[in-house]
């Protein structure tokens, strides 16, 4: 591969975007054969570029990442939100000057509104050594071809004891409910108790009863949303035991059913899965804009999958 040529990939936002721009970084990567930049410099300067102030942490790190990914703390040295609405719009000279190191000379930069424009996308990556990707990359067709590469690189490096001991006792009759809080709690919802109800009836029709593990990064507002849906028998796996963020994470991958909800968390939870054995259910809206096919369907790309769209 040659080291002169490079596809540097900005890494922002929460767990699940961060799997989504490195797996897409690392995709185009085997397939233009150009060395992966990781650009981690958000996190930085978290109160600039993140409202939330600095709640996400660079977690890429404590995963099996490809050896030869490079990752720069200080590549790109002003916000994001700057980088969003006027760098698209700026030549690449002036483009230049907000980005400290010279050793990759980028040539091109490139935004996810060329995701839907795959031939000017192709040629933009092709045709210049060095290219910039900004956005967040939500779209399983990239993935398509190095699927298992992907997904082995994408477990933790360490797997603590206990948690395999945990996965060690999990059986058929448990299901993995995620229900995210924080700021999804106070919008609108497209995964609301209706989506939760119509999951419910389905598993009744198995005549088994189930056990639900809830996964949560909000405890107590995942309580009170339980009671609102009268659910019972269930326990709040974040509430009791002490797991971190990527142990839960890789927990969920390990149940016969998982309930994903409108979180990139439980999605790539649910792509990392054994694809021949979970059940996997999901709203059949992502947003307003968009169904979950545009980009989540993994049946129609990996014919193993068992998900069900709610």
């Amino acid at each position: 591969m040659n080291k002169k040529k490079f596809i540097i990939i900005r890494i922002f936002g929460g767990l699940g975007n961060q799997l989504w721009q490195y797996a897409v970084g690392r995709a185009l990567s085997l397939k233009y054969k150009k060395r992966l930049v990781l650009d981690i410099s958000y996190f930085k300067n978290p109160l600039i570029d993140n409202p939330k102030g600095g709640k996400y942490k660079f977690e890429l790190n404590k995963f099996n990442l490809h050896k030869d990914t490079l990752i720069e703390k200080d590549c790109y040295n002003h916000s994001y939100r700057f980088a969003k609405y006027f760098l698209n719009y700026l030549p690449n000279k002036i483009v230049n000057i907000f980005f400290k190191d010279e050793k990759f000379k980028i040539k091109k930069f490139i935004f996810e509104d060329d995701i839907f424009k795959k031939k000017n996308f192709d040629k933009l990556i092709r045709n210049n050594k060095t290219v910039y990707l900004i956005g967040y990359w939500q779209s399983i067709k990239y993935l398509l071809k190095y699927h298992e590469i992907i997904k082995n690189e994408s477990k933790p490096k360490i797997i603590n004891k206990q948690v395999k001991e945990f996965i060690k006792n999990i059986t058929t009759k448990n299901v993995a409910l995620h229900i995210r809080g924080g700021d999804m709690s106070i919008t609108k919802s497209y995964t609301d108790k209706k989506y939760y109800f119509k999951i419910f009836n389905f598993l009744k029709q198995k005549k088994t009863k189930f056990d639900f593990h809830i996964f949560t990064d909000d405890p107590i507002y995942a309580k009170f949303f339980l009671r609102k849906i009268e659910l019972k028998n269930y326990k709040i796996i974040s509430n009791t035991y002490n797991f971190s963020n990527i142990e839960e994470f890789y927990i969920m991958q390990h149940y016969r059913h998982l309930a994903i909800n409108r979180s990139t968390f439980s999605w790539w939870s649910g792509y990392l899965s054994n694809l021949n054995k979970t059940i996997i259910f999901a709203p059949k809206f992502w947003s307003k804009r968009t169904k979950s096919g545009k980009f989540l369907i993994m049946s129609n790309y990996l014919r193993t999958s068992n998900m069900i769209l709610m």
